[in-house]
């Protein structure tokens, strides 16, 4: 097996002047450039309420953090924070129930320690 040294090779590349002329030069100076106007939009006054409640609710909704210990997996909780309601538990505390439980069988039909 022959090996050989590999130099480096230089090469030249010459690149085209491609700078275009300002936009300013290519219009013909008695044209003034077209403005066109945005289409108005039309909001009714039941949608801007319904956004402001929405938004209204999103500053009073809390998060709450926890570790399932069964399953080892996270819970994310919404909760109301001015009445501490829950709102929505991610995910819900009967998959996670039923995820431990099927661990549990699987761990009865199956010996882990092999």
């Amino acid at each position: 097996m022959i090996v050989e040294n590999i130099g480096t090779i230089k090469t030249q590349v010459q690149i085209p002047n491609t700078a275009r002329a300002p936009v300013s030069d290519a219009l013909p100076k008695d044209s003034k450039p077209e403005v066109k106007a945005e289409p108005e939009i039309k909001v009714s006054q039941a949608l801007l309420n319904d956004v402001q409640h929405d938004i209204q609710m999103m500053r009073n909704v809390g998060l709450q953090f926890s570790v399932h210990g069964a399953t080892g997996r996270t819970v994310v909780r919404v909760v109301d924070k001015e009445t501490q309601e829950l709102i929505r538990e991610i995910p819900p505390e009967e998959f996670l129930s039923l995820a431990a439980r099927l661990d549990e069988m699987i761990g009865i039909l199956f010996d882990k320690n092999v």
